[in-house]
């Protein structure tokens, strides 16, 4: 079982509110994913050296899913065509005018 976490990544930027009231509940829920799991991947460097000192038993199986392309494989593609675009934003327009009456 593989596991992502995505939460408190970024040094020095403030918790959301429910995060902060109730993080006994996520402490425990990350104990429990690095504790189940066979490898529990983070997105950036910061949770995984965090995870890594928090967890120290368990820093084996800590590591981070680097997010990078390999533009060999994967090269850059067109946009589709613009009406099929304008189609999009002019359905969102009309839910928007739609939710203001």
């Amino acid at each position: 079982m593989y596991r992502c976490c995505t939460a408190k990544g970024a040094p020095k930027r403030q918790m959301d509110s429910l995060l902060r009231k109730y993080a006994f509940v996520h402490h425990a829920g990350e104990r429990f994913a690095v504790a189940t799991s066979t490898k529990f991947l983070c997105v950036n460097p910061f949770i995984t050296e965090r995870l890594q000192k928090t967890y120290p038993r368990r820093k084996d199986k800590i590591d981070t899913l680097w997010t990078w392309v390999n533009t060999d494989i994967f090269q850059p593609q067109p946009l589709p065509p613009a009406p099929h675009r304008s189609e999009s934003c002019l359905r969102a327009d009309l839910m928007n005018s739609r939710i203001r009456r």
